[in-house]
Order: structure tokens, then C-alpha cells, then sequence
């Protein structure tokens, strides 16, 4: 990444170069995409179709155009990652580097609630949605499903719940990044929630089943969102108080060795790691002063009775000894 300053002919030539990369990686993914549609929808039929349903098409090149628009589905699916990266390659410049560590690292947590979304799509809501409408037939109604409709409402489906389901990442770094606050997003809970509807009702097939299928778990999803926010910011309030509190207790203990220093008589001494007494020999040993040195006399200025001694002259002997009779 390029952190220089750049013209704006500069950004829409950095602009043409990602997106003809990105485009570049769909067509190369389009040829497996396309072999993979047609055992798609047989897949579709089979686990997500009433048993005995079958699918029609009524124009010849029906089918054809069908499995083009999968294939085209798969080839962005294959190509997510580099567009993915072509994309934070081009915005990352522009970003801080706070909201730079968020993207990073709830890109993983995006990807697998994406394909969450995905797969709640498929394999709960579009089989209810198949046999509801086909429980809607009667002896003399008769549903003839069209290969085209039902392909493109598992795909339409599949992307709007995948959309969907990034919404506890928008909460998390909008609140987490300062961009708005926990108790704004709470005031606006109202709004947010008709907005939520709104995008279930533009993402999903013009039916109330549907709409209320992405709609409900979607606001249950930005409950669950304000809460574990919450919670973050609890932990994070209550970590940076107690940083704040050893750094305070940090600079009141070194005011107090500065004053000592200065001859302040207020600030208490410093305390010596250094014993107040040295043998005769000048060394620093682990003794007691009342043992009894060369000459049978106890070293001078010390009170009889033991006295134990554990500084820096102490190495690696026992600090117990025998008084001398």
C-alpha cells in the first residue's frame, strides 16, 4: 500500500486498476461456476422442493440463461477474496490506523456471519418459503414452477441474508470506533428498526413470509449487537480505569523519590537496598551481628540477640545460623 498523497487522477487510475483485477478474477472463475450450476439445481430440487415437485421452464433458452446467472453467482463467490483485497488495498490509505486494526480483524468475523446468513437462507427459510406456496395448491390450482423464478429467489435470498447478517459488525465499529455513540444507536433503536424492515422488504421476494423471514432475525441480530457492545465497553472502561490508577500510583512514587533527591524533608527517605553495617573483611556476607568475628569480639553498635539480614551480599546460603555460646 501506497501511503504517499495522490491527485484525484491518481485515485481513479488506482480505481480502474482494482476493478479491471477484480473483473479479471470473476472471469476466470466463471468456467467452474457454470459447471457447477446445473448440480446446483438439481441440489435445490431435491432437499429444498416438496418431494414429487418439478421444475419448468417455458422458453427454450430458459434454462440456458439460468445457468449463466449461477455460474456468474459462483464466479463472484470464487473471487470474493481478491475483490475483497483489491478493495482494502484502495480504501486502507484513507483510513486511520485505529479504524485500520478494527477492519482487520472483524474481517473474519464478516466472512463467517456472510456465510451464516447464507446457509440459515437455503436451508431454513427457502424450504419453508417452497412449502408454503406449494401448500397453497388445490384440486383444481395447480403450481407450475418456473426454474428461473426459483433460482433466483434462493439467490436473491442468499445475498440478503448474507447482507443482513453484517449487521453486528456495523453496530460493533461504529460504537467501538466513536463514529456513534451506544446511547444514540439505543435512542435510534426505533429507526434502525424500520430501516431493518425496510431493506428485508427491497432484498427479498415482494411477500410478507419472506420480508418477516429476514426482517425478525435481523432485529434480533442488532439486540444481540447492542448488548455485546455493552459488555465491550464495560471490560474496556474498566481496564483503562485500572491503567489509569498504576499510572497515577507510578508518578506519585516517583514525585516522592524526586523531592527526596531535591532534599525536600517532607518526602520520605529512600529506602537503601544496602545493609546499614559491612564486615570487617569488607564484604557483604550473610551474617548476624551477633556472631563472633576474629578476636572473639561482636562487631560494635549492635545489640545482642539475632538479627536476620537478607541483602544483597546474601548469595545462595541459608539465612539461619547458630548463636556461639
Amino acid at each position: 500500500m501506497d501511503d504517499r498523497k495522490q491527485s484525484i487522477i491518481d485515485h481513479l487510475e488506482e480505481l480502474r486498476m482494482r476493478i479491471l483485477k477484480s473483473l479479471v478474477c470473476v472471469v476466470l472463475f466463471f468456467a467452474p461456476g457454470y459447471l457447477l450450476a446445473q448440480p446446483s439445481i438439481e441440489a435445490l430440487k431435491r432437499y429444498a422442493a416438496p418431494p414429487g415437485v418439478l421444475f419448468y421452464y417455458l422458453e427454450p433458452m430458459a434454462l440456458f440463461f439460468t445457468r449463466m446467472k449461477l455460474g456468474l453467482v459462483y464466479a463472484c463467490l470464487f473471487a470474493f477474496p481478491v475483490i475483497a483485497y483489491q478493495t482494502w488495498c484502495f480504501v486502507a490509505p484513507g483510513l486511520f490506523q485505529k479504524e485500520r486494526d478494527y477492519i482487520t480483524r472483524l474481517s473474519g468475523v464478516s466472512t463467517l456471519l456472510f456465510l451464516v446468513g447464507v446457509a440459515f437462507s437455503l436451508f431454513g427459510v427457502f424450504p419453508a418459503l417452497m412449502r408454503f406456496s406449494y401448500g397453497m395448491s388445490t384440486a383444481d390450482i395447480a403450481p407450475m414452477l418456473q426454474v428461473g423464478s426459483v433460482v433466483n429467489m434462493a439467490t436473491l435470498l442468499s445475498l440478503g441474508f448474507g447482507i443482513m447478517f453484517q449487521l453486528p459488525i456495523a453496530v460493533f465499529f461504529f460504537v467501538i470506533s466513536g463514529m456513534i455513540s451506544l446511547d444514540a444507536m439505543r435512542k435510534a433503536r426505533p429507526f434502525i428498526v424500520l430501516i431493518i424492515f425496510v431493506l428485508a422488504a427491497v432484498l427479498t421476494p415482494p411477500d410478507i413470509v419472506s420480508q418477516l423471514c429476514m426482517g425478525l432475525p435481523t432485529w434480533l441480530l442488532f439486540e444481540i449487537s447492542l448488548f455485546a457492545v455493552a459488555k465491550y465497553a464495560q471490560r474496556h472502561k474498566a481496564a483503562a480505569a485500572d491503567n489509569d490508577d498504576d499510572d497515577n500510583d507510578d508518578d506519585d512514587a516517583n514525585a516522592g523519590l524526586d523531592n527526596a533527591a531535591a532534599g525536600d524533608p517532607a518526602a520520605p527517605a529512600a529506602v537503601s537496598e544496602e545493609p546499614s553495617w559491612v564486615a570487617p573483611d569488607g564484604s557483604n556476607s550473610d551474617i548476624y551481628p551477633n556472631d563472633m568475628i576474629s578476636g572473639g569480639e561482636p562487631l560494635a553498635g549492635t545489640s545482642p540477640g539475632r538479627v536476620r539480614h537478607l541483602g544483597p551480599g546474601r548469595h545462595g546460603r541459608s539465612a539461619r545460623g547458630h548463636r556461639r555460646s
